[in-house]
């Protein structure tokens, strides 16, 4: 019940969406566009016409509040564009991202919004609670994460309560009556967040109430006829705009009881501090009788981004503080407080508003803006960062030159360098690749895309330039087909609280990372083609080793860490001749590359040869109907995702045994001691195939399909990986593909570092078992693939999975073997429990979990008989390569 009672919090902060709930603000066209797009002409900073996120214009807060700060502005000779439908929870990611609006719906044309202005956004109005979310990446905004280059620019004050009140007649007086009830109870809410945490007070949920016959309603479409019995709505208030006009139809329509909430509801619903408790006069609304004890908020935030101009910020403050006696003839009870313009929660205030509120008195000049600009020369030019927490953070600096027109499927190009300073506040957008799929675990991620996405960011808690801190280099997963930096998993901020600074990388993914081909090989200098994406993390390292020294970093104490494919990159980086010497230690999550090379579709092999690979490359060229690189490199980004489908499945694309990047099978190059030898931190979860085989086969599918894969070892892999039930080839299948993918390789890998290298190896196998959903599918999973990820990162965040006390333990311990690691090549330290040496003769693993504790290599059968398989393929080849 805990979890729904810490709804309300949210749900309080989220009420004001210019006019509609979140559920039916995702509600678009069937097909079509509605109303009409706009060309508003030239539009930005330079010519002061500045687009602002506002909202309907019937009356709408953010509507009527974008009216007075163009009004406000025209006497600064601004021309302020009002979007209209940048209203709900679009405005903040719009500002954020500098985007242009979405598309009109039907609830726009209802609320009177008819047109669509065609510019990107540049600063906005939303309730101040909302931007905090969006500013931190939480509730609604928990699955885009944060945006953290939103700025404060002035915050209005603008009073509302949350109310509970039900019809005289029902016989309720008090809200503990509830639960008691024995009659279906019709309730007239917000949206369900709101009623199912103050139900949940009360021991109901919304399940209940229905179970009974009852049911919970907007409160929005509620008029002097809808039947209800109770009333929830945080939009307390007299005004009679769109989101408050339901209270006075109600009250005066019908005999109402408004209701006192208890101190310990009171309590949960201010503990983020973004409500107060307050008390309602007696006559606010008809049938207030009495002085209700409830809570309040108050607050409109105009805000924009971090890059807007010091002078345009230092406007629009003194625009709106010098026209705040506008606001009193306004349809809600707004006004100014000089003590209370520049604070947003944690929102940092703009350093051209903070500079206005300062000469006038209203801050002192002992208080700066909390996100002054951090500024670090680079090869390139200077950037300007964030403080964040006590870090400095950096998003969006380039490290190479954009992959497009005649740079696709090039190595990749130095960038230019660029003039003055270089705003990097703002994650660049992701590389080109399929949507994302909705999972029951994963939340899919709304992410921009650009072929132009060759940038890296940077979390450091260096003071000073010459702190010379080990530096941690992010490689994302995604099967070489997905993944981006801006995830809000990734965010690097907790394992930089360590003293270790955190650079995350992209790289090229798909076909725009991995296509070869016979003309490109041709093309190239060194006649290889197809591994764009890991010479994009060889660029990427050498800027690190080139620039890292700006932020405080070593560059001569670099790890390069990654989960999935950007584990089995983090492998092949450690034999790739091109990146020796750029990294010192290397991790990898759930990674590893040491079977023999694809030449057909042999079971547990990824990585093609030159020629496989070119033969995929063709294939797509013939899809896309080009003959040449020319006209291959003008097909639009869009075709070539599409192309990449059902034809030419995407795995088609991984990195490619080209003889320069990737010399050879990484096997044999290890037991040759042809490898770059750092101390690594490797290992697997212990469930990794539940993610990728939910439900099994058949049994007579999967010995079909393992005797297709392994050849003549196929007896020895059905008799270790059985399959002679349905429940034996579910449980089989994805413990082998847990083994072929992973857990091999990382064994392999663990035992050819301790025999050939003269660094140290540590093995860790996951067991802690998320807090999963409670969907029937994911009853017997264990630790899935990549479910080690927000322990690794900290990112333990609200959202599909009730964390708890043990997983925040688990998650502290990772980050302390993971930044130790990065400091000294071991990952023991003070606090910890010993983490043993893997070695030839004492193969030890780190058993991680609530208690982690050391043990023998598991599933050691099984892995032994995929080496017994491996070792056959390779005597296989080489009888091939013989003849």
């Amino acid at each position: 019940m805990m979890s729904m009672v810490r709804l309300l919090p949210l749900a309080f902060a989220l009420l004001w969406l210019g006019g509609l709930s979140p559920a039916i603000a995702q509600e678009q066209p069937a097909e079509g566009e509605l109303g009409r797009t706009i060309d508003v002409g030239e539009t930005g900073y330079d010519v002061r016409r500045l687009v602002m996120a506002s909202a309907c214009p019937h009356a709408c807060p953010w509507g009527e509040l974008g009216e007075f700060v163009r009004d406000a502005m025209a006497p600064l000779d601004y021309e302020i564009v009002l979007c209209r439908n940048c209203n709900r929870i679009y405005g903040p990611p719009l500002v954020a991202r500098g985007e242009r609006p979405p598309p009109l719906d039907r609830i726009n044309l209802a609320t009177g919004t008819t047109e669509r202005v065609d510019a990107p956004v540049d600063f906005g109005v939303t309730e101040s609670g909302m931007l905090d979310q969006a500013y931190l990446g939480e509730g609604i905004y928990a699955e885009e994460g944060r945006f953290p280059n939103l700025r404060l620019i002035a915050k209005l004050e603008d009073p509302t309560y949350l109310l509970v009140a039900v019809r005289a007649d029902s016989g309720i007086t008090d809200l503990a009556q509830l639960a008691a009830l024995d009659r279906p109870l019709r309730i007239l809410s917000d949206f369900q967040g709101a009623a199912d945490a103050v139900l949940a007070h009360y021991g109901l949920d919304r399940e209940s109430v229905e179970s009974r016959g009852g049911s919970i309603e907007f409160f929005m479409r509620a008029d002097a006829d809808t039947p209800f019995d109770l009333v929830v709505s945080a939009l307390g208030s007299s005004a009679n705009n769109l989101e408050s006009r339901p209270w006075t139809a109600l009250s005066e329509a019908h005999d109402l009881r408004f209701l006192d909430l208890p101190e310990e509801l009171i309590a949960n619903i201010i503990a983020d501090g973004r409500a107060q408790p307050v008390t309602m006069r007696w006559g606010y609304l008809r049938g207030v009788d009495h002085p209700v004890r409830t809570v309040g908020r108050s607050g409109e935030a105009i805000f924009a981004r971090a890059d807007m101009p010091d002078d345009i910020a230092y406007d629009l403050a003194r625009a709106i503080d010098g026209a705040r006696t506008d606001l009193r003839w306004f349809v809600r009870p707004y006004s100014y407080d000089p003590q209370t313009a520049w604070r947003n929660f944690s929102v940092p205030l703009h350093p051209g508003a903070a500079r206005y509120y300062q000469e006038l008195g209203y801050m002192d000049e002992s208080e700066p803006p909390a996100a002054a600009n951090i500024e670090v020369e680079t090869s390139l030019g200077r950037v300007s960062g964030v403080g964040e927490e006590g870090l400095a953070v950096f998003r969006g600096i380039p490290f190479a030159a954009p992959p497009v027109g005649s740079n696709r499927w090039r190595a990749p190009q130095p960038a230019q360098p660029w003039p003055g300073v270089r705003v990097a506040t703002e994650f660049a957008p992701a590389c080109p690749q399929p949507d994302q799929r909705e999972s029951a675990v994963f939340e899919r991620h709304s992410l921009r895309q650009s072929e132009d996405c060759l940038y890296l960011n940077i979390w450091t808690p260096a003071e000073a330039p010459d702190a010379r801190l080990p530096v941690m280099v992010w490689i994302y997963g995604g099967g070489f087909n997905n993944g981006a930096t801006s995830l809000p998993t990734y965010s690097g901020e907790n394992l930089a609280a360590r003293d270790v600074i955190v650079v995350s990388i992209a790289y090229r993914i798909g076909a725009f990372g991995f296509l070869a081909h016979p003309a490109l090989t041709t093309e190239a200098s060194d006649g290889s083609s197809g591994n764009y994406g890991l010479l994009d993390m060889i660029a990427a390292l050498q800027w690190v080793n080139e620039n890292i020294a700006g932020f405080g970093g070593d560059p001569n104490n670099v790890t390069i860490f990654g989960e999935s494919a950007g584990g089995i990159a983090v492998s092949i980086l450690a034999a790739s001749p091109p990146a020796r010497g750029l990294f010192q230690r290397a991790i990898s999550q759930s990674g590893g590359s040491f079977a023999p090379p694809r030449t057909a579709n042999e079971g547990g092999s990824n990585v093609p040869t030159l020629v496989v690979a070119e033969a995929h490359g063709e294939r797509l060229f013939e899809t896309l109907g080009v003959d040449t690189l020319a006209e291959a490199r003008a097909v639009p980004v869009e075709a070539i995702l599409d192309a990449v489908g059902p034809a030419i499945p995407g795995n088609l694309f991984w990195p490619v045994l080209d003889g320069v990047v990737i010399p050879d099978d990484q096997y044999e190059l290890y037991a040759d001691g042809a490898f770059n030898d750092t101390p690594i931190l490797v290992g697997t979860n212990d469930d990794e195939g539940a993610l990728f085989v939910p439900q099994g086969p058949p049994a007579e599918r999967y010995i079909g399909g393992v005797r297709a894969g392994f050849g003549e070892h196929a007896d020895a892999v059905l008799e270790t990986y059985s399959g002679g039930t349905d429940a034996e080839a579910l449980r089989s299948s994805r413990d082998l593909f847990r083994d072929t993918a992973f857990a091999w390789h990382t064994w392999t890998w663990a035992r050819l570092q301790a025999e050939a290298g003269g660094s140290p190896a540590f093995v860790y196998y996951f067991e802690q078992r998320p807090p999963y959903p409670d969907i029937p599918m994911l009853a017997d999973w264990g630790a899935a693939h990549a479910m080690e990820l927000p322990y690794v990162f900290g990112t333990l965040r609200p959202g599909r999975m009730d964390w708890r006390d043990g997983d925040r333990h688990v998650s502290d311990l990772m980050i302390g073997y993971w930044t130790n690691f990065a400091k000294t090549g071991d990952p023991n330290g003070e606090g910890l429990p010993e983490w043993p040496r893997f070695t030839p003769d004492a193969q030890q693993v780190l058993y991680i979990d609530e208690t982690p504790h050391a043990g023998s290599v598991p599933n050691s059968e099984q892995l032994e008989t995929l080496d017994s398989y491996y070792r056959w393929r390779r005597e296989q080849r080489a009888h091939e390569q013989s003849r």
